[in-house]
C-alpha cells in the first residue's frame, strides 16, 4: 500500500511534528507537566535535526556554525521539557544535574526521564 493512503502513517508522522512543536511553544514554560510520549518525541525530531545540521556542517565546503547554532537556541526549550518530563514522573529537577556525573550520569538521567508518568488526583495531590 503506498504512503499516501496509509492514513496511520501519515496521522502519526503529523503528531510526531505536533510534539515539536508544543515543545517549542512551551520553551520557557518550566512548570506543568510533558508525558513520556511527547518528551520523548520532542526528543527525536530534536536529535534528527542535530544529526542534519552536523551533516550540513560537515558537507559544506565552508566553515559552518549551523549545528552550534541550532543547539544554542534549541538548550532553554529541552531543557524546560526536561523539568517538565521530571515533574511528570515525580522526580525532583534536582536529578538534572546528576548529568555531570562522568560515565554513568547522562544514562541514569535517561532511566529518569523514561519513568512513567506519576497519577495525580483532582486537587493535584499524588497518589
Amino acid at each position: 500500500m503506498p504512503l499516501t493512503k496509509n492514513r496511520t502513517f501519515i496521522h502519526r508522522r503529523g503528531l510526531v511534528m505536533n510534539f515539536y512543536i508544543e515543545a517549542w511553544r512551551r520553551g520557557f514554560d518550566f512548570s506543568g507537566r510533558s508525558r513520556r510520549e511527547a518528551f520523548w518525541m520532542f526528543m527525536l525530531i530534536h536529535s534528527v535535526i542535530s544529526i542534519g545540521c552536523i551533516a550540513w556542517d560537515i558537507k559544506s565546503d565552508q566553515l559552518s556554525w549551523l549545528d552550534a547554532l541550532y543547539s544554542v537556541v534549541s538548550f532553554i526549550p529541552m531543557l524546560a521539557a526536561m523539568i517538565r518530563r521530571l515533574q511528570d514522573a515525580g522526580k525532583s529537577t534536582v536529578w538534572l544535574f546528576i548529568f555531570l556525573v562522568p560515565a554513568i550520569g547522562p544514562f541514569w538521567l535517561a532511566y529518569q526521564l523514561a519513568q512513567p508518568s506519576e497519577l495525580v488526583s483532582a486537587k493535584g495531590v499524588a497518589l
